[in-house]
C-alpha cells in the first residue's frame, strides 16, 4: 500500500480519536466494518480487532480505518494514555502548552501524558498536537510507559528508545526511528504496549500474592514453633499408669469456681477467673470429666521448691471436688484469713493475670496440660 502523508488525513483521523462521545454510543466495531482492511495481513488485523474490542482504537468515517494515514501527536497522546491506564482528568480546562485548545478533545490526554512524564512538549513551549509523529518519538513514549529508563543522549537521540522498544516487543526489528509513524505503526505499538503493560500488572499481582502466601506460611511456622516449645516445657509426670487400650481421651475440666466465683473454662484445659472485689483467696472447687490426678507444676512468681512440705498433687473423682492447692496456699497465711489478693498481685510480673499451670492425668496415662489464670482487679 502506498503511504499517504497529506495533512488532509488529519480531518477524518480526528473523527475517530477527537470525538469519543460519538464512538462511545456506537456498537463495538471489528475489522470487518472497515472496507480498507479487507486485504491486510491477518496478524495486523487480529491486533486491530483486539484494540477495537478494548476501546483503544476507532476507525474514521465512511467505513474507513485509514491504516496508512499518519498519526498526530495528539492521537499518540490519547493512545498512550489508554493502553497504560493513565489517569485522565476530563475536567481540566487549561493546558500547559500554548497551542492546545482549552476546549479541544485532546486536552485531557495531553495533560495526562505530560504529567506522567511520557510525552514532552516542543522546545518553544508548544505541543504541536496536529503535527506528525516519528517512530523515534512513539518508541520513546511506549518505553517510558513501561517504566523503562530511556537514554536520550545517544546518536541519534532515539537509538536507545528504538532498541528498548524492539527488546520489549513493542515495535518490530528494523524500525526506523526517523520515519513518520502511520496508523499501522500505531496499532502495532499500542498492541505491544498494552500486552506488556498487562504482563507487568499480572507479575505485580502474582508477586503480591506470593508475598502474602509467604507471610502466612511464616506466621504458621512461628505458631507451630511456639506450640512445640510450649509442649516441650510442659510438665511430664513420671508416674507410670497401667495401659488401657480402649481409653485414649485425656481428662478435662468441666467447671470450676474460686471464692464462689465461676471460672470460665475453655477447651476443658484453660480456666480464667476475675478476682475483682475479693480481698483474700480462701478456697475453690473443680469438676473433672473422669477420675484423674491434678498436679500443680508452677505458680507464677513462686518457687515451688520452697514448699517441699506441701503436696501439690491431688486425686480427683469424676464430678465436683474441692480445689486443695488454694486451701494449702491459704494455710500458709499466719492470720488464717487466706492469701491476700495484694500479695498475689505482686506475683503477677506481667500484669496480665497470675498463671497457675498443672497437668491432669487419668489411669490410662492420658494427660492434659491445664492452666488457671487469676485476673487481679
Amino acid at each position: 500500500m502506498k503511504k499517504k502523508f497529506s495533512k488532509l488525513l488529519l480531518i477524518p483521523l480526528g473523527l475517530s480519536l477527537l470525538l469519543p462521545s460519538v464512538v462511545a454510543n456506537a456498537a463495538t466495531k471489528t475489522s470487518a466494518d472497515f472496507t480498507d482492511l479487507a486485504g491486510i495481513d491477518a496478524a495486523l488485523k487480529a491486533k486491530i480487532d483486539a484494540l477495537l474490542a478494548k476501546g483503544v482504537f476507532d476507525g474514521v468515517s465512511n467505513g474507513q480505518f485509514d491504516i496508512d494515514g499518519n498519526m498526530t501527536r495528539a492521537q499518540m497522546a490519547k493512545i498512550i494514555a489508554k493502553i497504560y491506564d493513565i489517569n485522565v482528568d476530563n475536567s481540566v480546562t487549561s493546558s500547559s502548552f500554548s497551542d492546545v485548545a482549552a476546549d479541544g478533545w485532546a486536552l485531557p490526554y495531553i495533560e495526562a501524558v505530560r504529567k506522567a512524564g511520557l510525552i514532552n512538549g516542543m522546545p518553544d513551549g508548544t505541543f504541536d498536537p496536529a503535527g506528525t509523529t516519528t517512530l523515534g518519538q512513539f518508541a520513546t513514549a511506549l518505553v517510558k510507559g513501561l517504566g523503562v529508563q530511556v537514554d536520550l543522549t545517544g546518536k541519534p537521540w532515539y537509538s536507545d528508545a528504538i532498541s528498548q522498544a524492539v527488546k520489549n516487543k513493542l515495535l518490530p526489528q528494523g524500525t526506523d526511528g526517523k520515519a513518520l509513524a502511520t496508523r499501522a505503526d500505531l496499532v502495532v505499538g499500542a498492541f505491544g504496549g498494552q500486552q506488556a503493560h498487562e504482563e507487568l500488572l499480572k507479575a505485580a499481582e502474582d508477586k503480591k500474592k506470593e508475598e502474602a502466601k509467604k507471610a502466612e506460611e511464616e506466621a504458621k511456622k512461628a505458631e507451630e514453633a511456639k506450640k512445640a516449645e510450649e509442649a516441650k516445657n510442659a510438665y511430664q509426670p513420671s508416674t507410670s499408669y497401667p495401659s488401657s487400650p480402649g481409653d485414649t481421651t485425656a481428662p478435662s475440666i468441666t467447671a470450676a469456681a474460686v471464692n464462689g466465683k465461676n471460672v470460665t473454662v475453655t477447651d476443658g484445659v484453660y480456666g480464667t477467673v476475675n478476682l475483682s472485689g475479693i480481698t483474700h483467696l480462701t478456697g475453690g472447687t473443680i469438676s473433672v470429666s473422669e477420675n484423674s490426678t491434678l498436679t500443680i507444676t508452677s505458680i507464677e512468681g513462686i518457687d515451688l521448691t520452697g514448699f517441699s512440705s506441701l503436696s501439690f498433687t491431688q486425686s480427683l473423682t469424676a464430678g465436683l471436688n474441692s480445689l486443695d492447692f488454694i486451701a494449702k496456699l491459704a494455710s500458709l497465711d499466719k492470720k488464717g484469713d487466706g492469701v491476700s489478693i495484694d500479695a498475689l498481685a505482686k506475683l503477677d510480673s506481667g500484669h496480665n493475670g497470675l498463671e497457675v499451670k498443672g497437668t491432669l492425668q487419668d489411669a490410662a496415662g492420658n494427660t492434659a496440660a491445664v492452666k488457671l489464670t487469676f485476673i487481679i482487679g
